[in-house]
């Protein structure tokens, strides 16, 4: 396989002329010179292949780089709000425009699947329906900003109601995360994509311009999960579970534990005021 990838047609016309048969020992000279040649054609491939490497982990440490600094800046920066309230309403936007083609009328409208995706995503009930319905006066930009200010509303009663330091730190941890995870799946599957590439060389494809478009495709859609992953876990936070964490589950102690005793889970609690109360 190798003779036909790198040696020219010439060599099988050659042993055909020498009236060579398949598998019989290739010892005449001019043949011996031609697969010699071809040993330096796929010596000079594996080189090739070796520098394409190389310039394919340029892309990597690009993206690597554009990570690091986003990562770096989420640790110095002390509250992310203005970040996540952006996230908000572009995550919405990207719903919006995907049921309601822009410039489209009414009756064109995928209500139901909009009704669908903001579920999917900000885990609320929304019947955009019944908007429509009770409001004539709503079109494609008023139902947008009446759906923005319904969902803008609902975290801003999760802030409130946690405070803006611990939000702030919650933010913050959600992001580096979700970051972190993402980004080591699209590791993965950048090192599945460089094994593959090779291949489409002899598919009369570049892989070098094959491999960075869709490193560059990968990359992009990894940061489209990020936003959408961070805003699917704000959304569900639960408030109440926050700020009054169930105590940890403890084994049934062996001595009976007096109400005013420290509570033998560890918390720190009195019996009474912890594992005592579902008791």
């Amino acid at each position: 396989s190798l003779m036909r990838i790198f040696a020219s047609d010439k060599v099988s016309s050659l042993m055909q002329k020498l009236g060579m048969q398949e598998g019989e020992a290739i010892e005449h000279p001019w043949v011996t010179k031609a697969i010699e040649n071809a040993q330096k054609k796929v010596e000079a491939h594996n080189f090739d292949i070796r520098k394409n490497l190389l310039e394919y982990d340029d892309v990597s440490n690009d993206q690597r780089r554009v990570i690091y600094d986003q990562r770096n800046e989420l640790m110095e920066i002390e509250s992310i709000k203005d970040t996540i309230d952006s996230l908000w309403l572009e995550q919405l936007q990207n719903i919006f425009s995907t049921h309601i083609q822009p410039g489209s009328l009414e009756e064109q409208w995928d209500i139901e699947g909009l009704e669908a995706g903001i579920f999917e995503l900000f885990g609320m009930n929304i019947s955009v329906r019944k908007m429509l319905e009770s409001d004539d006066s709503l079109y494609e930009e008023t139902l947008f900003d009446a759906l923005a200010e319904e969902i803008s509303a609902m975290y801003a009663e999760k802030r409130k109601a946690l405070g803006e330091e611990l939000i702030s730190s919650i933010e913050k941890d959600v992001m580096l995360s979700v970051l972190d995870s993402n980004w080591k799946d699209h590791l993965a599957a950048m090192d599945y994509l460089r094994q593959g590439i090779g291949l489409r060389g002899y598919a009369q494809k570049n892989p070098k311009q094959e491999y960075k478009r869709d490193a560059f495709d990968m990359f992009s859609d990894m940061l489209d999960s990020i936003k959408r992953d961070v805003i699917v876990i704000l959304a569900r936070l639960d408030v109440d579970q926050i700020l009054n964490p169930a105590p940890p589950p403890m084994e049934t102690p062996a001595a009976k534990v007096r109400r005013n005793d420290p509570c033998p889970c560890g918390s720190g609690k009195k019996y009474k005021h912890c594992h005592g109360r579902q008791a």
